[in-house]
């Protein structure tokens, strides 16, 4: 055994408490314009630095829903916030577009547009002709009864 597994330490009561008291947990919803590098400029926080001390785990998770950043904050002021990334998760694999299904004409499509959550789209002019659907399985029914519809 290493030196480090022998150690025996005690933990104190004035060392624990729960961490709805410790900390905030605060949720940053990102425009599509925003990048994570944008959450780690402390000066992005100058309009609500004074609502967040350290300790605080901020998650910021863009609208697209295409990545998540989780990071904890380790100091503060009036007009700025310093953070470190604690965590990133990339979901654009996940919320690729999906295409018409086999056989379909490729003149529709599927895609995450976050609010709005699935929509089913029209490629020719982007529009949104069904939207509000909450899982891609739905989505894509619905495009395809949507193309039988149609007589397509």
């Amino acid at each position: 055994m290493s030196e480090e597994t022998k150690k025996k330490i005690n933990i104190l009561p004035s060392q624990f408490e729960h961490s709805d008291f410790a900390r905030q947990d605060i949720t940053i919803t990102a425009d599509h314009n925003q990048t994570p590098a944008d959450f780690l400029n402390p000066n992005s926080y100058s309009s609500i630095a004074e609502k967040i001390q350290p300790r605080d785990k901020i998650t910021v998770l863009d609208e697209g829903m295409t990545w998540q950043l989780e990071l904890l904050v380790v100091s503060t002021a009036r007009n700025w916030v310093r953070a470190v990334k604690t965590n990133f998760t990339d979901i654009t694999a996940e919320m690729q577009e999906s295409r018409a299904p086999e056989g379909a004409p490729d003149d529709f499509f599927v895609d995450h547009r976050g609010r709005a959550k699935w929509c089913v789209i029209r490629r020719s002019d982007n529009e949104k002709l069904h939207r509000g659907i909450e899982t891609q399985e739905d989505a894509l029914k619905q495009m395809a009864d949507y193309i039988k519809s149609l007589g397509l």
